[in-house]
C-alpha cells in the first residue's frame, strides 16, 4: 500500500473514532459478539441547569381518583383497584422495530416498561407517568436504586430481602426532601417481594432467543442508568385524562425542542370514551413522521389460549399489539365520530389482528422486518 493510502486509511479512521454521537456509548465498536462491547458504559451528556429546570420544573396532576368498587374497571371516574408494579404484557419485543433508535421524548404510563422502550429508541428525554401513586412510588424507588447499583445484578439484588435494610438507607438518601417519603418506603416494603421476584426471573431469561425487557441486556440496562444520571428521566404523576401532567410535558419538550416520539398507553384507552381533555392534550403534543403510538388490547376472547404459532415464535398470548402512526392518531383525535380506540381499530381492520401496524409513515414502514409484515398479516382465531 502506497504511504498516501496510509495517511487517507488513518483520517478516515480518526473521523470516525472521534465524531460525537448524541448518545457516546464507550468501547462499542459494532462488534456485538465481542462480550466487552456488550458490557461497555454508556455516557449521555447530563442537561444544562436551565434544561433541568424546564424538564422538571412544570405542574402535575393531583391523583385524587378513587379505586373503583366491586368487580367495576377502570372508568373515567375510578382508577383499577390493582397496582400494577411489573408489567403483565409478556411480548413487548413486537414494538422493537418501529422504535429502536428513533431518539425523541418518550411519555408512558405504567411500571418499568418504560424503561424498556427508552432503552430501545435511546430517548433523548424521558417522563415515565401514571395515575396510580403506587406504579409512580415504585417507579422512584426503581431510580433510586438504578444510580445505586452499577450493574443489573446489583440492581436485583437490592430487591432481595436480605439487603432490605440497605436499599432503605439508600432510598431515603435518595428522596430525603421528598415529601412523600414515608410512603415510597412502605410501597418498598410492600411490593419488594414481588418487583424481586419479577426481576430476578427477567434475568435468567438474558438469552439471545428474545431481548424483550431492559433488565436483559447489560448494554440497556447501563443506558437507563446513563439516562437517569444525566438527569433526562422523570418520574412523575400522570392522568391521561386530566391536563396539568401532560401540558407540562407539551411545554418542557417543545421548550426542550425535543419531539414525542413514542407514546406508550398500555391497554388504558380501552375503558373509556375520549373526553375532550384527553383529544386536547394529544393533540397539541409535538410529534414528527418518526412518532408512533404503542398500546395494547387485552382480549380473552379472541386470544385466550389459541395454540397458534405466530411469526415471532410464542404462542398462547391473550394480548393484541398495535402501532400506530401518531401524526395519524392526532388527526382521528380531531374526529369527533372516533369516539373510543375500538372506533380507530375497527375502522382500520386492527380488531381482528393480533399484531396491527396502522398509519405509519414510510420511515416507521421501511424499519419493518419479515416477521412483523407476516405478524400483521395474521388474523386472530376466535376460540371455539
Amino acid at each position: 500500500m502506497k504511504y498516501t493510502s496510509h495517511v487517507n486509511a488513518i483520517v478516515v479512521l480518526c473521523g470516525l473514532l472521534f465524531s460525537s454521537p448524541s448518545f457516546a456509548e464507550e468501547g462499542s465498536s459494532g462488534a456485538t459478539d465481542n462480550p466487552t462491547a456488550q458490557e461497555a458504559a454508556v455516557t449521555i451528556k447530563p442537561l444544562t441547569a436551565d434544561e433541568k429546570s424546564i424538564l422538571f420544573g412544570t405542574s402535575t396532576d393531583v391523583l385524587d381518583k378513587p379505586d373503583c368498587t366491586g368487580n367495576k374497571r377502570a372508568s373515567i371516574d375510578c382508577k383499577d383497584k390493582w397496582h400494577y408494579v411489573t408489567s403483565n404484557e409478556p411480548h413487548h419485543h413486537i414494538f422493537r422495530s418501529v422504535i429502536e433508535d428513533i431518539g425523541g421524548g418518550y411519555v408512558g404510563v405504567g411500571a418499568d416498561q418504560g424503561l424498556t422502550f427508552v432503552a430501545w429508541a435511546k430517548s433523548d428525554i424521558a417522563w415515565l407517568i401514571d395515575y396510580d401513586i403506587f406504579v409512580v412510588r415504585v417507579n422512584l424507588i426503581r431510580r433510586a436504586l438504578i444510580l445505586e447499583a452499577e450493574s443489573r445484578e446489583d440492581y436485583v439484588a437490592l430487591w432481595n430481602v436480605k439487603n432490605q435494610k440497605k436499599t432503605e438507607e439508600i432510598i431515603q438518601k435518595a428522596y430525603a426532601d421528598h415529601d412523600d417519603l414515608k410512603s415510597i418506603l412502605r410501597a418498598f416494603k410492600r411490593y419488594r417481594k414481588k418487583v424481586h421476584k419479577a426481576d430476578t426471573r427477567h434475568l435468567k431469561r438474558s438469552t439471545k432467543y428474545r431481548q424483550n425487557h431492559w433488565l436483559h441486556d447489560a448494554k440497556t440496562y447501563n443506558h437507563i442508568r446513563a439516562m437517569y444520571k444525566a438527569d433526562r428521566i422523570r418520574v412523575m404523576p400522570g392522568d391521561l385524562l386530566k391536563k396539568d401532567s401532560l401540558a407540562g410535558i407539551n411545554e418542557a419538550s417543545r421548550k426542550l425542542n425535543v419531539p414525542i416520539r413514542i407514546v406508550y398507553f398500555s391497554n388504558a384507552e380501552e375503558f373509556w370514551n375520549y373526553p375532550d381533555s384527553f383529544r386536547d392534550s394529544f393533540s397539541n403534543l409535538k410529534m414528527d413522521d418518526q412518532s408512533v403510538i404503542l398500546r395494547t388490547r387485552a382480549s380473552f376472547r379472541r386470544n385466550k389460549e389459541t395454540g397458534d404459532e405466530t411469526p415471532y415464535g410464542y404462542r398462547k398470548s391473550r394480548w393484541r399489539f398495535i402501532m400506530q402512526g401518531g401524526p395519524q392518531f392526532q388527526e382521528f383525535l380531531a374526529d369527533k365520530k372516533i369516539k373510543r380506540v375500538q372506533h380507530i381499530l375497527r375502522k382500520e381492520k386492527c380488531h381482528i389482528r393480533q399484531v396491527c401496524h396502522i398509519g405509519l409513515s414510510d420511515i416507521q414502514t421501511s424499519k419493518l422486518t419479515e416477521k412483523d409484515i407476516k405478524a400483521g398479516k395474521k388474523r386472530l382465531v376466535r376460540p371455539k
